[in-house]
């Protein structure tokens, strides 16, 4: 990851992938976990409107379902906190698998090498929503889905999704409700960088029939 095409691959879900090819069992008809296999920074696929400063991501490209799905992801312009203090989007699925998250990239930054690393907040159509980290070509999950009551729930149905700071912990808040408390304490530890958005692209994906369409905004102070 880095430049516009690079990717990674989520270690955890391959694994899934390897094990199912060992029991010769196609990796489709597993219970898929929602995570894309590979994630792409791709701001040329996320189109900014002027008037409303809202972004669309729509595609219907088959090459990002593939055995395991993909991520897809855009850093925001203007968006750096140093130290990171808290962010703020609405989010709104239109089409696209119910399974397959779509949220906000958080912190991202990148370390002496040039590696680049980030926590994620992911959520669902059904009412889940999961908290990651992308970091040294793995995905790790600060939690687990789970289902919350303060996520609004459907397709065209907005959430707005927050993250502030206090200390060393994040408060993760859905629609004005604080939801949950996480830390991020491996290395590399997260106190700054950018923002921006994500989304799954499930490799379940009615392509190119029904598009993935999702739209996001940041909603400034």
């Amino acid at each position: 990851m880095g430049s516009q095409g690079a990717s990674y691959a989520f270690a955890g879900l391959a694994v899934l992938v390897m094990t199912a090819y060992s029991c010769g069992i196609d990796p489709a008809e597993e219970k898929w976990e929602g995570i894309g296999g590979e994630i792409y920074k791709v701001s040329d696929l996320f189109e900014r409107s002027a008037d409303s400063d809202e972004y669309r991501l729509q595609t219907n490209e088959e090459k990002y379902t593939g055995l395991y799905g993909s991520s897809l992801w855009t850093p925001l312009e203007g968006s750096l906190q140093n130290p990171f203090d808290s962010w703020e989007a609405e989010v709104t699925k239109i089409s696209g698998e119910q399974n397959a998250g779509y949220g906000m990239v958080l912190c991202q930054q990148r370390d002496a090498e040039g590696v680049e690393s980030m926590l994620t907040v992911m959520i669902r159509v059904d009412g889940y929503y999961q908290i990651g980290k992308v970091g040294r070509k793995e995905y790790s999950k600060l939690a687990g889905w789970k289902r919350s009551n303060n996520l609004r729930e459907g397709y065209g149905i907005s959430n707005r999704i927050k993250v502030e700071r206090e200390g060393d912990e994040f408060v993760l808040i859905f629609n004005g409700v604080n939801t949950e408390r996480f830390e991020d304490e491996k290395e590399p530890v997260h106190k700054y960088g950018a923002q921006g958005f994500l989304a799954v692209i499930s490799p379940l994906e009615r392509f190119p029939s029904v598009p993935v369409d999702i739209r996001f905004k940041e909603i400034k102070r």
